[in-house]
């Protein structure tokens, strides 16, 4: 896609515009290391067709058949960003002072836990230079990584004598001989060059800062447009896209930007307007719109890059896709996808009401790739309770707002700014049985709320598996994965008997559940409110995250059905407020408040925990737990689950009934467990204990140094293996002498998400800031309301920093 992110441009000292950021977009997750052969190059983008993904990428596993062994998925019962402008993320070097990379990628990822935990998900794009043997890489991954230190920010010009070699629109890359590359034995994508040469900037630029579709449904993209000539341009060759395997460098910025889009030369405009519309219509101008999505949809072409667009403040009852229908077309690459938006001056977004039936619906086994859906609303308006459209539960439980199936090679899919509600699950999105994996998802900006089951189905916000590429960035989860009460009359709830207990969740539902074998996950930047959180089974980078009010806020690895081998992943710089138990009426009930809940950590890849914040639990027990190690629940695969090479570092714990526990995981099951610099801090409880290390401690497994403690009342803070022993027993007992009992004085540990929207305007409530968070939209978006923002203001409480 043109853009993947918003680039800064620059001008070079003889005025030639140069564009900094990323070369060309790839992902490359966990530090996987680049190679180099002869002739062009791609990216080492996972492993090869025949082989287990596990041999390079240790995040998950592929599996011929369906998720958690062969058994429907519950959610199937039915930013990528860059760095903030003048900021220069902090890349982790790993070439040597000649240029040549150090070590081999097991050898990378192991010293990137080690030396470097906070920063995640390191090197950016590599692209063939003319075939020459020369590679590009980004500003901040040098030759001589002692010496270098360029800089990218407010218009500064580089200082890389390098630049003036390099070939065009090479975003300032640094040249590096490819030959001096070392472990040449890992196979390679294909040998393609990355876009097929095409610069990721070219054409114009529709400003998706504000992403104002009005940009070009008046005057249209420079150059002509196409009005409907059908043998126009140039469809997909069926072929294999050069940029199949082009996505998302990370890792994530600390900012948020809609993702920008551009009509090619020939991409065809396609109108529809439900007010003002008719299909008699050719559909290709404002003033002669098609009326039903249908009509519109008849007028795309498949393999080009096409734009559907609706009207701005327009309702339609049906869907993008009619009932009993797939979607089935792509776009022309990466780089000109097929886009499915808005257009008008002003209103919401387009609001689609499709009652029982899908929003969008795909489920054919051809291969379909580069598809945007971008800024529009999907509701399940019969399901919703609170409206007098309400119809009951009715007889199908299965739709989803997004559900997209099948087989095929699926590749590039964003889905930005839409709002999905009231469906049995919100998104779906998983191959079938014994297909490929999907590649390259894009979930960014959307709102996804309300997600229930009216019977013994699961719900979820979201349920993802078998993607490899998945990034989930900046989108609300509220209220999902619940089960609304009723008398046993499916048409027996009015909208008056409604309240948010009554949407009951249960141990299987989530806001988003990420099943055991996708593999290279990022979730950044969202909001997750209430319910079961995010369950991450397939590890991944989870970084600053704000989660409230929920009973198991986020797991890792956790998994009746885990990833053979183990996970990794690093969990940075989240936010975790008000944990809750399961409320009185849910299917399951009792004490919870789990703040983070690991287990199946293998030892190669690890799992860093470093730089959250989790305060204030609202428990009425001492259940759970702020950071959790944990052996159960392995179900298939055998209990328990092992936890290997685990770092918990400089995380701030106060006020949460549970400080750091392991559960169910003792002697060879646990090991290279390091607890360091964490101030663990309950001044307002005296029942739970701010340790619990079931089994006891044993220096063969675990390191603690430089904790700062402090619990209020009884001298007993600890649980070491039964034994219910004083800190300076435990200080002893775990030979931590740097650390240290001492009361808290943070700077303000009280505040909440109600004081922070009554100082947003806003009323002093959570409820309120919930309302207005889910109201956000690329086409009214308050940065005030994102998870970066608010972050930072909890953790200026603290007086912590962010990343």
């Amino acid at each position: 896609m043109k853009g993947q992110a918003t680039h800064a441009k620059h001008t070079s000292a003889d005025g030639a515009r140069v564009r900094t950021g990323r070369s060309a977009r790839l992902r490359v997750m966990n530090a996987v290391v680049l190679v180099a052969s002869s002739g062009c190059i791609g990216a080492i983008d996972g492993p090869n067709a025949d082989e287990d993904p596990r041999s390079q990428l240790n995040q998950g596993s592929t599996s011929s058949g369906d998720a958690d062994g062969g058994r429907s998925p519950p959610g199937d019962s039915s930013a990528d960003a860059d760095a903030s402008a003048g900021t220069e993320p902090n890349w982790v070097p790993f070439l040597d002072a000649s240029g040549r990379f150090t070590s081999r990628q097991g050898d990378v990822m192991r010293a990137l836990g080690n030396d470097h935990p906070t920063l995640v998900s390191v090197l950016a794009s590599i692209v063939c230079a003319s075939c020459s043997g020369t590679i590009e890489l980004p500003p901040s991954i040098y030759a001589d990584v002692a010496a270098r230190d360029a800089s990218v920010d407010g218009g500064a010009e580089t200082n890389d004598a390098a630049l003036a070699d390099a070939a065009p629109d090479a975003e300032d890359a640094h040249v590096v001989d490819a030959s001096s590359l070392v472990d040449s034995s890992v196979t390679l994508d294909g040998g393609v060059p990355v876009d097929g040469g095409v610069p990721v900037d070219s054409g114009s630029i529709i400003d998706a800062g504000n992403f104002d579709a009005t940009s070009i449904d008046t005057g249209g993209p420079t150059g002509s447009v196409d009005a409907g000539a059908p043998d126009s341009g140039t469809p997909d060759s069926g072929g294999t896209d050069a940029s199949s395997n082009a996505d998302a460098s990370y890792p994530p910025s600390t900012t948020f930007s809609w993702t920008e889009l551009n009509p090619s030369a020939d991409s065809r405009l396609v109108y529809v307007s439900s007010a003002s519309g008719n299909d008699a219509n050719d559909c290709l101008s404002e003033s002669r719109p098609c009326r039903s999505i249908q009509q519109g949809i008849s007028r795309l072409r498949n393999g080009f890059p096409d734009w559907l667009m609706l009207k701005r403040g327009d309702v339609w009852y049906e869907g993008i896709t009619a009932p009993g229908q797939s979607w089935t077309m792509s776009g022309r690459s990466q780089n000109e996808p097929m886009v499915i938006t808005a257009y008008g001056n002003s209103g919401p977004r387009p609001l689609l009401k499709t009652g029982y039936e899908f929003g969008f619906w795909r489920y054919t086994d051809n291969d379909i790739h580069d598809i945007a859906l971008v800024g529009i609303h999907f509701k399940a308006h019969t399901r919703d309770p609170y409206s007098n459209e309400y119809q009951g539960r009715g007889n199908n439980e299965t739709q989803a707002g997004f559900r997209w199936t099948g087989g095929g090679n699926v590749r590039n899919i964003l889905v930005e700014g839409c709002k999905f509600e009231f469906y049995s699950s919100n998104f779906v999105m998983h191959p079938s049985n014994g297909q490929p994996m999907f590649e390259n998802v894009q979930v960014r900006g959307n709102v996804l709320y309300s997600a229930w089951s009216g019977s013994n189905t699961y719900a979820q916000g979201m349920f993802v598996d078998k993607i490899r590429g998945l990034l989930i960035e900046g989108n609300v989860f509220d209220r999902n994965g619940g089960l609304i009460g009723y008398d046993g009359d499916p048409n027996g709830i009015v909208p008056s008997d409604v309240t948010e207990r009554d949407i009951a969740v249960t141990w299987w539902d989530h806001q988003a559940y990420i099943n055991s074998f996708n593999l290279d996950v990022v979730v950044v930047n969202n909001i997750f409110a209430g319910g079961d959180g995010c369950q991450m089974r397939a590890g991944g980078l989870a970084m600053n995250n704000l989660f409230t009010r929920a009973i198991n806020s986020l797991d890792v690895g956790v998994a009746s059905s885990p990833t053979p081998g183990g996970v990794s992943g690093q969990v940075l710089y989240n936010v975790f407020l008000e944990g809750v138990d399961f409320p009185a009426n849910s299917r399951t009930s009792g004490p919870r408040a789990n703040g983070i809940q690991v287990a199946n950590i293998n030892s190669e890849g690890g799992l860093v925990i470093e730089h959250n914040l989790l305060a204030n639990d609202r428990s009425a027990q001492y259940y759970g737990r702020a950071i959790r190690l944990s052996g159960t629940n392995c179900g298939d695969y055998g209990s328990p689950c092992p936890v290997r090479n685990v770092t918990v570092r400089q995380n701030v714990i106060y006020n949460w009934r549970g400080g750091f526990q392991t559960f169910g995981v003792t002697g060879s099951e646990i090991d290279d467990i390091t607890v360091e610099n964490n101030m663990i801090q309950n001044p307002l409880d005296t029942q739970a204990f701010l340790l619990h290390i079931e089994g006891g401690f044993t220096s063969a497994a675990y390191r603690f140094a430089g904790n700062r403690y402090y619990r209020g009342g009884s001298a007993i803070w600890v649980n070491n293996g039964r034994n219910e022993v004083t800190l300076s027993s435990w200080l002893s007992t775990a030979h931590e002498s740097d650390g240290v009992s001492a009361a808290p004085s943070f700077p303000d540990p009280t505040r909440s998400l109600g004081r922070y929207n009554a100082l947003q305007g806003g009323q002093s409530s959570h409820e309120d800031f919930l309302a207005r968070v889910r109201e956000q939209s690329p086409y009214n978006w308050n940065p005030n309301l994102e998870a970066i923002t608010i972050n930072a203001w909890f953790r200026e409480g603290f007086g912590m920093t962010g990343p």
